[in-house]
């Protein structure tokens, strides 16, 4: 009983519904003890409207409902003004139907609507991209552009002078600055993540294919094969919006007819059967795609990276670094990609940085592997500013001519900007080793915190040897500073700088 609560908590997104809903949490408590009840019954069947339906069914209906089904159903209820005699029964077809009859009722009240005024034509509406509309594009935005368009509304960007009958503002970022402008507006509507608004646009909505004009400057297909996810990592909003992953739209609904390039935006496609159709089917053909969210590389085998090999990248195969304990999941994936026809010069990842000197080691083993990184600052739902620590770390990984030349970037005193030769005059061995390169000489960056305090104090230069291929063999030639005897080789510089370490600290 427990775990099909529990599934069901996490499918419908529990915890967010009663954040959101605080004085119905009652009421959607009762829908689960509900299911749950059907779920664990030891009868064959269960009524539901009027008919003896097979219990199993009923209960695999019961574990599709997202959290759009439990909001339609309350909304519908809450709508309902005629006597109810048999609740129990009532509340059991209405979860029942609710996968069958959401896209109907919303039909439904979208043609009402209309027939008030609603989008009827002749209506003058406004677009607000709180984020900012010259860089990427806002999905939703373009759709209900589209979509008033096909209905003979006036659709423009908000301009500050004109009265609109309605203004959409849209924010994909809780960081972003609000639009703080008065509107000029009969009705004003905002949405999205960034205003922590996880409700979907209504399906006749979502349904409609992007109005890209609104963006001359983008040349690209953006859209989702998949929504949702089977993850429900901390830092992602993604499972308490869209739910467990489901088919969303083909390739061939996403592709636009006037470009080749098509930017997904899944957040775990690799987890959906319907996303491994779609990377298949597009194999071969003249698409080239980018999945900008990142694959989760715990779900690449060696099927599946002959798969995505068949396809024709844009420019990288994105991974995702969150944690340490990604890295051999990852090194494994490479390796499959290598195995099945992937250039290593497409390996790329995001590392997620909380703690900076545990995002250092893993920019630096990814780096090892072959494999571009990205950080990314931790940012709360809530919007809150990163620490300058963090920003500082990300500034020197990201901007990619001060991380090659091993300059660092000085942020209010965090960062030294300073190189250091090593190679040091007979006598004097800082920590006790010092490389002497050959090949590519490569600057490594240590994190060093305060033995006092234990505060951060900057990232100190050194240089060290890496080979010029990450497919050939890694092995630094470490020498003593007074006499240039070669003592060992190891696979990182950041070994070797360890092993010399220990070693002083014995003849010490």
């Amino acid at each position: 009983m427990d775990a099909y609560r529990a599934l069901i908590h996490e499918n419908i997104s529990y915890g967010d519904l009663i954040r959101d809903h605080p004085y119905n949490a009652d009421l959607i408590d009762g829908y689960v003890e509900l299911m749950v009840e059907v779920c664990c019954t030891q009868r064959e069947t269960v009524r539901v409207n009027q008919e003896d339906l097979p219990a199993a069914v009923v209960c695999s209906r019961f574990l599709k409902l997202n959290r759009e089904h439990i909001l339609y159903i309350m909304e519908a209820m809450q709508r309902n003004t005629t006597q109810v005699a048999n609740i129990r029964g009532y509340t059991l077809s209405a979860l029942y139907n609710a996968p069958a009859t959401i896209s109907q009722y919303y039909t439904s009240q979208v043609s009402h609507d209309m027939a008030q005024g609603w989008g009827g034509g002749n209506m003058k509406i406004a677009l607000v991209d709180v984020d900012g509309h010259s860089g990427f594009p806002n999905l939703a935005l373009m759709r209900l552009s589209a979509w008033h368009k096909a209905r003979g509304d006036d659709v423009e960007w908000w301009n500050g002078f004109t009265h609109y009958d309605r203004v959409y503002l849209s924010k994909v970022f809780t960081f972003t600055p609000d639009f703080d402008t008065v509107i000029d507006a009969d009705e004003i509507i905002i949405g999205g993540t960034g205003y922590k608004d996880y409700t979907s646009l209504p399906p006749d909505v979502e349904a409609t294919p992007p109005d890209y004009s609104i963006y001359p400057q983008y040349q690209r297909a953006i859209g989702f094969l998949t929504r949702g996810c089977i993850r429900n990592c901390p830092w992602s909003i993604v499972p308490h919006k869209e739910g467990y992953i489901h088919p969303a739209a083909t390739w061939e609904e996403i592709k636009r007819p006037d470009s080749r390039e098509i930017i997904f935006l899944d957040n775990n496609v690799l987890a959906s059967e319907h996303g491994l159709e779609q990377i298949g089917r597009m194999g071969g053909e003249p698409v080239w795609v980018d999945f900008n969210q990142g694959l989760d590389a715990r779900l690449i085998t060696q099927e599946t990276a002959a798969l995505l090999a068949g396809l024709r990248w844009i420019r990288f195969v994105r991974l995702s670094c969150d944690t340490s304990a990604m890295l051999p999941v990852i090194e494994q994936a490479t390796a499959y990609f290598w195995e099945a026809g992937v250039a290593p010069s497409r390996f790329w990842a995001y590392v997620l940085v909380q703690d900076v000197a545990d995002a250092h080691q893993r920019v630096l083993a990814l780096e090892e592997m072959g494999i571009t990184a990205f950080a990314q600052p931790y940012r709360d739902y809530n919007g809150g500013e990163p620490p300058n620590e963090q920003k500082a770390f990300a500034r020197w990984v990201n901007i990619r001519s001060a991380h090659n030349s091993g300059e660092c970037q000085e942020e209010n005193g965090l960062f030294h900007k300073k190189e250091q030769n090593v190679t040091q005059k007979p006598g004097r061995q800082p920590d006790g080793m010092c490389y002497r390169t050959s090949g590519k000489t490569w600057r490594s960056f240590f994190v060093h915190r305060s033995r006092e305090t234990g505060r951060f104090r900057g990232i100190k230069p050194l240089r060290g040897f890496i080979p010029r291929s990450p497919r050939r063999e890694n092995v630094v030639s470490a020498h003593r500073a007074d006499g240039g005897k070669c003592l060992f080789g190891f696979q990182s510089a950041f070994a070797c700088l360890r092993r010399g370490r220990q070693l002083k600290a014995q003849r010490d």
